[in-house]
């Protein structure tokens, strides 16, 4: 379907223009207020001067940890992760993550996020409710372990992430991806460090990490090696292929070195580290060092929501707590660490995350009419500021609207929730 979204404000790469944009075979054929004469639309959606912004991409999540929102709040990772959330892991099985993943899905879409970077298990049910849903995805089996004395060819992590690869990279012309990860540096060992490297160098695949989530992780590595997390990845290898990096909390001037001069992308997550009390990210400093940045919303069961908006929102804020200077971490590169920030974590920064013509049409139109957005003085002050997933009026993601006015076109959410309660009396 052919597309013309009248009248909008229009956040371009360089400034925001008030114009149209026309959508035609899931790209974005033009922007301008002059229609191209071979340009026929199917449909006209005024805007009456929304915001039209690139989709948000979520470079960070645990898409079924959904199912554990709220199980266990106000505690330290260590006690979160070990004594609550593993043990209620285990009882998940394929089919619960699915609808965990939905959810999730369901979340994101309507709070305008277009593409997501996941890690977890179970990623085939994941994968079929990224296919179903319309969203993009990077998924990536979290891989821990080698502890027992497996290998590549024993670990059942890995098996399923070769599993991964055959059947889902590049799904859909590309909209579902196959990524690779280490969990984090704490839950492997070196030598499933240099097997994901050398997978990952193979396949040519995004490799996904946590690096430096907390103060502890961190020293007891160095205790441990005599190396930081970040040093001991890169001694096995591991930043030969594009790394999207979780967290990078606690990561010394030495470790930005090597993420900025190996292309990694450093994902802040604001609200999780905030509630964790993992601390705050030198996320001004990171970028002024050449990090590549994006943001991520972690799993539900440490945030407790999926919102760009409120990622972006806490990210400016506790960045100029941190630094003590009202200057640092400006909204519009918050903003475009949202969009396109995270589709280079992705590997998509060719086909999405600023709005011009030729990229993917994944657009989110934002209301301008909620009492939170009144007066509009500044678009992108009020996107990362002011607005919330209640201003989402609608979400396309390659030209398909995927929640439009409310209501999910691919998700019925009246179903989602009786499956959601009757896994959480499950868990209880």
């Amino acid at each position: 379907m052919n597309i013309l979204i009248r009248d909008a404000r229009v956040i371009l790469p360089d400034a925001v223009v008030r114009t149209s944009v026309g959508v035609s075979d899931g790209k974005i054929a033009f922007v301008g207020t002059e229609l191209p004469q071979d340009f026929k639309y199917d449909r006209v959606i005024d805007a009456r001067g929304d915001i039209l912004s690139p989709g948000f991409v979520n470079a960070h999540s645990h898409l079924p940890m959904t199912l554990l929102r709220g199980v266990a709040d106000d505690l330290n990772l260590q006690k979160w992760l070990f004594d609550e959330i593993f043990p209620r892991e285990d009882r998940l099985d394929g089919g619960m993550a699915a609808i965990g993943a939905r959810a999730s899905i369901a979340e994101c879409l309507a709070g305008g996020i277009t593409s997501v970077s996941d890690m977890y298990f179970f990623c085939d049910d994941i994968a079929r409710e990224v296919l179903n849903s319309g969203i993009k995805a990077n998924i990536a089996r979290g891989l821990s372990g080698y502890f027992d004395g497996a290998s590549r060819g024993t670990h059942k992590g890995f098996c399923e992430q070769e599993q991964l690869l055959r059947d889902w990279h590049m799904a859909d012309d590309g909209r579902i991806r196959a990524d690779i990860s280490i969990h984090a540096e704490y839950t492997t060992t070196p030598e499933l460090w240099r097997d994901v490297a050398d997978f990952a160098r193979e396949h040519r695949l995004i490799l996904q990490t946590h690096i430096s989530e907390t103060e502890h992780e961190h020293a007891e590595c160095i205790a441990k090696y005599g190396k930081t997390p970040t040093e001991a990845f890169l001694d096995a290898g591991v930043f030969d292929s594009r790394v999207c990096a979780a967290h990078c909390v606690h990561v010394t001037d030495s470790d930005a070195a090597i993420l900025a001069s190996h292309g990694a992308a450093a994902v802040h997550c604001p609200c999780s580290n905030a509630k964790l009390a993992s601390g705050i990210a030198r996320v001004d400093e990171l970028r002024k060092m050449g990090v590549h940045m994006a943001l991520g919303t972690d799993g539900a069961s440490s945030n407790n929501a999926l919102s760009a908006f409120s990622e972006m929102k806490t990210a400016c804020l506790i960045a100029k707590l941190r630094d003590g200077d009202p200057t640092a971490l400006p909204a519009a590169e918050c903003f475009r660490m949202a969009t396109s920030g995270g589709a280079y974590a992705q590997g998509r920064e060719a086909e999405c995350g600023e709005i011009r013509p030729g990229m993917d049409a994944d657009l989110v139109l934002i209301s301008t009419d909620r009492p939170n957005m009144m007066p509009l003085h500044n678009e992108l002050s009020a996107l990362v500021y002011s607005a919330d997933n209640t201003c989402v009026r609608m979400t396309m993601v390659r030209g398909k609207i995927l929640f439009e006015n409310g209501e999910h076109t691919t998700i019925d959410c009246e179903k989602l929730r009786f499956e959601t309660e009757r896994i959480r009396a499950h868990l209880a």
